[in-house]
């Protein structure tokens, strides 16, 4: 057993069988280090390692943060977190411009798969036709590529309801239990469901091509039900009910062709983003765009964009055309494509790829009244050759 020696410094005041630990946490002050110096003359155990442990003098105060150092501080993480938040809502909008990309990609293979097994691409809208309580020739031809993209189960209670479930647009119809979420772009807010009038369904982003404008040619009737001889509309999609194309038709080539794209969702009447009006009518884009200016508020009977996910008939708000643009105002026959996504849309073209096209893509003239027949140039530049199946247009990069 260690015994520890009892000698006592008289000068220091201080028991050499303590260890100096005890004082540098208690009691030490300034004075009593000057006396364990002067005592390591007659205490030569006292090590120099003991009189360097941490001895705190109690006069001097702890030390914090100043104001200045503060607000240097808040003023640095502000800064960081200025400049970190946008690179983070960018890679999100990446990420969700991706995943739109894939919907449309998906939706372009369940196209070819139709094609393959109908020998003809699907209709803008048809169905049953002729009755009161029909769909009236009104299904959307999405809802027709229900069985290509594993939904055979929602397409079959559609199919074997009584007249095909009536009104597509109707709450009654035979609606999915919530949002598909292959028919949404994950850039556009989905808005409430609609409910006036007895309507009501989910909704959709993406929406058939009916080329650089949705007039009808006269002198074509609609073949219901089956493929229809000829071209008929400027696009790979016709207006009329039950009209159908075949690949051959599209001679402009599918990979300058434009067969789908979105429209954004509606989040506001009083924007034209997610709105279209069919009320306006306009003999050119810029007739069109002349119509609302910068206030689209009040501009006659705006409707919510893709709020009947089931329908077609609505070719304002149901349809894009490639006249005005990507993100402009739409009116009854000018329907463009809008998003959320910054700077364009993204477009689904005839042979499977999926771009991202520019709003400033070359637009041609824009004062120029739509096409008289089905195999001219378009007029509306590289975006309106790009909607033509048959305008005979040279389109280089884009």
């Amino acid at each position: 057993m260690r015994v520890f020696a009892s000698i006592h410094c008289v000068s220091c005041q201080i028991y050499a069988g303590q260890t100096l630990r005890q004082y540098s946490a208690s009691a030490v002050s300034t004075t009593e280090v000057r006396h364990v110096q002067i005592c390591r003359s007659h205490m030569p155990f006292i090590t120099s390692g003991m009189l360097n442990m941490n001895i705190i003098k109690r006069s001097e105060p702890v030390r914090g943060f100043t104001i200045i150092e503060l607000l240097v501080s808040l003023a640095i993480i502000g800064v960081l977190l200025a400049l970190l938040l946008p690179a983070i809502q960018r890679s999100r909008e990446a990420a969700r411009c991706l995943q739109c990309r894939s919907n449309l990609k998906q939706l372009g293979l369940a196209i070819h798969n139709y094609e393959s097994v109908h020998q003809h691409l699907p209709p803008n809208n048809g169905g049953t036709d002729g009755e009161e309580m029909s769909n009236q020739g009104n299904l959307s031809g999405i809802v027709m590529l229900l069985p290509f993209f594993d939904q055979s189960a929602l397409w079959n209670s559609i199919a074997t309801a009584p007249n095909q479930g009536g009104f597509p647009g109707m709450a009654t119809f035979p609606h999915p239990p919530s949002n598909l979420s292959i028919l949404l772009c994950p850039s556009s807010p989905v808005p409430a469901p609609f409910t006036d009038n007895g309507l009501g369904g989910p909704s959709r982003s993406y929406h058939l091509s009916l080329g650089d404008w949705c007039g009808v040619f006269p002198g074509i009737s609609p073949v219901l039900g089956s493929p229809a001889s000829g071209a008929f509309a400027r696009g790979p999609f016709s207006p009329n009910a039950g009209e159908t194309r075949r690949w051959r038709d599209i001679t402009d080539g599918t990979s300058h062709t434009v067969l789908m794209s979105e429209k954004a969702l509606v989040i506001s009447p009083d924007e034209f983003l997610g709105n279209s009006s069919h009320d306006d009518d306009a003999d050119s884009p810029r007739q069109c765009r002349a119509k609302f200016g910068a206030n689209y508020g009040g501009r006659g009977n705006r409707l919510g964009n893709g709020r009947l996910w089931a329908t077609g008939w609505n070719l304002s708000v149901y349809t894009v055309t490639t006249a005005m643009g990507p993100n402009s105002p739409s009116c009854k026959y000018f329907t463009n494509a809008t998003s959320r996504h910054p700077g364009g849309v993204c477009v689904l073209l005839c042979d499977g790829a999926v771009r991202f096209i520019s709003d400033s893509i070359d637009t041609g003239n824009s004062e120029s009244p739509p096409p008289a027949t089905q195999y001219v140039p378009s007029p509306y530049g590289v975006w309106g050759a790009l909607g033509s199946a048959a305008g005979e247009e040279s389109i280089g990069q884009f």
